[in-house]
């Protein structure tokens, strides 16, 4: 869920020409005691295909 989410607004940022928000190393979050980060990782090129290759139901 998290990974759809970030990967349509990353490819809205591109569609729309802006520029992409620089990655953070996980050292520099600060997380709250008893939290952890979880890496998610999107390939732009990979989404842009597959978003152009659905297939569309003709009624």
């Amino acid at each position: 869920m998290a990974r759809d989410s970030l990967s349509g607004y990353l490819l809205v940022l591109e569609d729309s020409d802006d520029s992409l928000p620089p990655t953070t190393p996980p050292g520099k979050i600060t997380v709250p005691k008893n939290s952890l980060v979880i890496p998610i990782e999107v390939d732009t090129t990979l989404e842009h295909e597959r978003e152009e290759n659905i297939l569309v139901k003709k009624h």
